[in-house]
């Protein structure tokens, strides 16, 4: 299931005064999905529901959704000598195995570092996904 959280939020005021309804409102949406899914459908998801939500409360409001930027998904494998080694080490150092979680895999850092470095690349979050 992909992970939407609200980045950020603005209004802009119509003046300067801030007791009057903004004239627009701006919310940055982060989108976290997992391998396997489609970006593309993603985001024709979030237009199509946007548009039926907004469509049902019967408004002259207008909601545009621009893309920032698309980056590809990324899978650890922890199978490899490197996972297998890392979770050795952390099995030695902490008396724990460590545990795998499939979360957060749209990261354009490691497909890119995989890509330009030719080598598998090894992730270890230390902490957990509430820090």
């Amino acid at each position: 299931v992909p992970s939407p959280r609200t980045k950020g939020q603005v209004a802009i005021p119509m003046t300067s005064s801030w007791s009057r309804i903004p004239k627009k409102a701006v919310a940055q949406i982060v989108i976290r999905y997992v391998p396997d899914q489609q970006a593309d459908q993603i985001v024709e998801c979030v237009k199509s529901h946007m548009s039926h939500e907004l469509a049902k409360l019967r408004t002259a409001n207008q909601a545009k959704v621009h893309v920032h930027s698309i980056g590809p998904w990324w899978l650890g494998q922890a199978d490899s000598r490197f996972y297998r080694t890392a979770a050795a080490a952390i099995k030695k150092e902490w008396g724990v195995d460590p545990l795998y979680v499939q979360e957060g895999a749209t990261m354009n850092v490691m497909s890119l570092l995989e890509t330009l470095i030719g080598a598998p690349a090894l992730q270890l979050p230390m902490g957990q996904a509430s820090d």
